[in-house]
């Protein structure tokens, strides 16, 4: 028995022959009840501290995010601020974007467009646009993920910047990850070498809900930070 469409109905007698797989069909193959699933959605929070050493200097931040995403579907904000040792603070520029995911051979992908808004008392400070491009290879409890950026720089002065993230990860179990990886960025002034750092990130998932995150970068060339600590709880809902 011939059926195309699968609705239980051979081709024969199917007087509807391409009814989706999730249709409810009647003894002609037409559909009588669409079934339509309902998308999941989840606000989440996140908030943070971060501390850097440059040389002598050292650097505390506060951070702060929220993020919207569906199944495949997301949107994100974050902002944070900052105070040297030497007594100056101020607000960093904060960052807006939307992202989509899908999968294709294997591999999953994400997609992001975003902005950076001239929160900070920069002078001359204006948007700064990006678009990035993520992918993940996942193999038994492994992944291998690569990480593409073009930052579309509008401050005089400054030009466009790239950068390059390539990592391997590790889910221990259901609750604990951790990866590591490496970065290169091109700078932002043409008589400045690219910046680059190695990058040790680990999350623990409390429950559905709270999370935890850590990161520890460290820089291997003059102009990055000797290293700094990023640690992040997070809650759903």
């Amino acid at each position: 028995m011939s059926d195309d469409d699968m609705d239980g109905i051979a081709n024969a007698i199917d007087k509807c022959p391409d009814t989706p797989l999730t249709d409810i069909v009647d003894a002609t193959g037409c559909t009588v009840e669409k079934v339509v699933y309902p998308r999941e959605y989840h606000i989440s929070i996140e908030a943070g501290y971060a501390y850097g050493r440059y040389d002598e200097e050292r650097q505390r931040s506060h951070l702060l995010s929220l993020r919207f995403e569906s199944d495949d579907l997301g949107a994100f904000i974050y902002t944070s601020d900052y105070s040297l040792s030497d007594g100056e603070d101020g607000m960093d520029d904060s960052v807006v974007g939307f992202f989509y995911r899908f999968s294709s051979r294997g591999w999953h992908y994400k997609t992001t467009l975003g902005a950076y808004l001239p929160t900070s008392d920069e002078d001359e400070n204006e948007i700064d646009y990006f678009f990035s491009l993520r992918g993940t290879y996942v193999f038994n409890k492994m992944d291998f993920f690569a990480d593409i950026r073009h930052t579309f720089v509008s401050d005089f002065g400054k030009q466009d910047t790239n950068r390059l993230l390539v990592g391997v990860g590790m889910a221990w179990n259901e609750v604990f990850y951790t990866s590591f990886s490496y970065s290169v960025q091109s700078a932002f002034y043409d008589n400045d070498s690219n910046l680059q750092s190695f990058s040790l990130f680990g999350s623990y998932a409390f429950d559905d809900r709270l999370s935890f995150y850590t990161d520890l970068s460290k820089g291997v060339d003059a102009f990055s930070k000797d290293y700094t600590l990023l640690m992040m709880i997070g809650y759903s809902f």
